[in-house]
């Protein structure tokens, strides 16, 4: 088929976006792919820590059934036992929730796109970070949103500049992105002063909140947080969650939890049958057993000292060179070069054998960032973490 021809059948929106970077995917280049190259590219859990015993007991779980309930469609809101479970795992004493509030999806991307594909239409305005994760940004540009960014600092999204924006922005802002806990690529998470601004402005200004919280289960040093979606009484706040972060990203296996009036709603523009049934009758058992939370306390020290050991790497380059903040949760860490080209630093480390993804791919402006980088700390062995500080070093040097 000829260019000509493809290029008139297809719709203008796929004329005009990319097929997306690996960093939007997650996923390594051709080049991050040779043995000899340490790649801190994606948010990717560790392989040893993949619980293949406790999952393979979900099979006899699911074996058990007389009938065919795992193997059928898995419907639009996903298997029932598993939303129960995941509302049991999210209530506490402040609030309570049921599996009517929860929409299984695929991993936290389909959750986000679902949410968007339900309530925007080309031009609405959607409120991101500054930076923030590229494959949402890539979502709202495929649905063509007009993205407005307010930045982050250490305590979070300036929520001072986003009621500004709020006052002075001609058009209704539908949507504000957050990703309120270990932020992705900053590791940040915001204040208690600026969750209970931000419910309030929602109130205030009648927009909805998309809370991000991919890797909010993976807190460091017992770090304690309240949920967005805690503090919310009006129906707000839309959390997506995955279990690709603390279990494995090729579950795939992700959740929208909402008011129930606005979950119904979101359904009608669900039309891909569903997830898999028995990935969900798994993950089910693998909670309800207990092993889950095991689970998560495990990987939560482990990804606290994989941090530790790379910032005791870092303190040997000079203050100089680097600056960073130090995150209490997640799989980043991001890094601002004070006199160097970001884009130099890759491209040197590279030949060196050490990849990792520049920042500019995290702002939603046009402007170009080369300043940053993002180091991913968790699929890496402790060896592979302390050679790439000395990669890393090396490279400075050698600019």
């Amino acid at each position: 088929m000829d260019l000509k021809l493809i290029n008139s059948i297809l719709s203008k929106n796929t004329i005009r976006m990319t097929s997306g970077t690996n960093t939007d995917w997650g996923m390594p280049t051709k080049n991050q792919l040779v043995r000899e190259t340490i790649t801190l590219g994606g948010g990717i859990p560790d392989p040893s820590l993949i619980p293949y015993a406790e999952l393979s007991k979900g099979f006899d779980y699911i074996k058990n059934y007389t009938d065919d309930t795992f193997f059928r469609y898995g419907g639009p809101v996903g298997y029932e036992i598993l939303r129960q479970e995941l509302a049991e795992h999210y209530s506490s004493s402040a609030s309570m929730y049921n599996g009517n509030q929860f929409i299984l999806t695929n991993g936290s991307a389909g959750a986000i796109e679902l949410i968007i594909k339900s309530i925007i239409d080309p031009d609405d305005v959607i409120v991101v970070e500054s930076p923030t994760f590229s494959g949402s940004l890539r979502t709202f540009r495929g649905y063509q949103a007009k993205i407005i960014s307010v930045p982050v600092d250490e305590f979070g999204m300036n929520i001072d500049l986003l009621e500004k924006l709020l006052i002075n922005n001609k058009r209704k802002i539908k949507l504000v992105y957050t990703i309120s806990n270990f932020h992705n690529p900053t590791g940040v998470s915001l204040s208690m002063e600026r969750r209970k601004q931000l419910i309030d402005l929602s109130k205030k200004y009648e927009f909805l909140i998309i809370d991000d919280d991919a890797y909010g289960e993976i807190g460091f040093n017992n770090y304690k947080y309240v949920p967005l979606r805690d503090m919310d009484s009006h129906g707000h706040v839309l959390t997506v969650g995955t279990f690709s972060k603390t279990i494995a990203t090729g579950l795939r296996i992700g959740w929208i939890c909402a008011d129930e009036t606005l979950a119904k709603k979101i359904l009608a523009n669900r039309f891909d049958m569903g997830n898999s049934p028995i990935l969900h009758g798994i993950i089910a058992h693998f909670i309800k057993s207990g092993e889950y939370a095991k689970h998560v306390k495990k990987i939560q020290s482990v990804y606290s000292h994989k941090l530790d050991v790379l910032l005791d790497s870092l303190n040997d380059i000079n203050d100089n060179h680097i600056k960073y903040f130090k995150p209490n949760g997640g799989f980043f860490l991001w890094l601002y070069f004070k006199n160097a080209s970001a884009k130099k630093i890759q491209n040197i480390a590279l030949k060196n054998g050490l990849s990792f993804p520049h920042g500019s791919v995290f702002f939603p402006e046009d402007e170009y960032r080369d300043s940053y980088i993002r180091l991913a700390f968790s699929k890496n062995s402790e060896d592979e973490l302390i050679r790439s500080v000395d990669i890393l070093s090396k490279t400075l040097l050698e600019l």
